[in-house]
């Protein structure tokens, strides 16, 4: 019986290994980029903006006339914080002309991403008299 199990465990397991799995491709496109387009892709968009740093794919889809579509999530190095990038570009000799380039979400430079500053404190005889301005009332 339990050579029967183990030849039955040994057959399932030869199945799993011997069926053909493709690697996820997405869901909007089963054209697969190549990763040199994705690399150019990506050296382009640097060029026009070199403090950025790339972070991750989201995906890149190509389409029936030539033209790639992408999202590029990218770090600023300058400013540290994520860029989200919608690019359209067109791939030529090994390289990619960037079409049209969108970001995804832009940080309000003046909002919840502030630069680091230095800590400053109030002066002590300030603090104690506002405390005991509120004191007061109680």
């Amino acid at each position: 019986m339990t050579r029967i199990l183990l030849l039955g465990a040994l057959a399932v397991l030869a199945l799993l290994m011997w069926r053909d799995t493709d690697p996820y491709v997405g869901p909007q496109s089963e054209t697969k980029v190549p990763e040199g387009v994705i690399q150019a892709l990506a050296k382009s968009i640097i060029a026009k903006n070199p403090r950025l740093f790339p972070v991750e794919t989201i995906f890149v889809n190509q389409h029936s006339d030539g033209t790639i579509s992408s999202r590029m999530l990218f770090i600023d190095l300058d400013r540290f914080f994520g860029i989200q990038y919608d690019v359209i570009g067109r791939p030529t000799n090994g390289q990619v002309d960037i079409i049209s380039m969108t970001e995804q979400v832009q940080p309000e430079q003046f909002g919840p991403f502030q630069p680091f500053k230095p800590d400053v404190y109030a002066n002590f005889k300030d603090v104690r008299a506002s405390v005991l301005e509120s004191l007061n009332g109680v």
